[in-house]
């Protein structure tokens, strides 16, 4: 199964991209594939996901992240990390792929897959920067989706 996890807050403009994405993921993804696809979208991270994410072959999260370059996307393999608890301020990607591993016996794949923002205000709509920039950021996405998905699976 994927899982793509999808935070963000939803009500801090383009800060919630990671939902909007997640969504839009999900409805071009899941005919094609053949594995399950889920979509999970939180406000942030925390260990309440681990159950889920357990379930998971591999769990693509996405966010937003301040940064040059407005709608420019970032992408990073996750990897459990033994010195990261979740008993922390900040839960992280590599806190729950550690805590999956170490609670469940398992560890997905994962992947960062982050978008540049341009303003992270109070508005529950992307910025208008963002927002025009939408479709060509779904398409990027998808690609290093389907790439870094190739190379998992071998």
């Amino acid at each position: 199964m994927i899982l793509l996890l999808g935070y963000g807050n939803s009500l801090r403009g383009d800060d919630g991209v990671g939902h909007i994405l997640a969504g839009l993921l999900q409805e071009r993804l899941q005919l094609e594939w053949q594995t399950p696809l889920r979509v999970h979208t939180a406000h942030q991270l925390t260990p309440e996901l681990v159950s889920e994410m357990a379930e998971a072959d591999v769990v693509i999260f996405l966010d937003a992240r301040e940064g040059d370059g407005i709608g420019r996307v970032v992408c990073e393999i996750v990897q459990a990390d033994a010195q990261t608890g979740l008993l922390t301020h900040n839960v992280t990607p590599a806190g729950l792929l550690s805590a999956a591993r170490e609670y469940y016996g398992v560890t997905p794949h994962g992947l960062l897959v982050s978008v540049v923002g341009a303003s992270f205000d109070y508005s529950d709509q992307l910025s208008p920067e963002l927002s025009s920039l939408l479709p060509v950021i779904l398409d990027e996405v998808e690609q290093l989706i389907r790439l870094h998905m190739f190379t998992i699976e071998e």
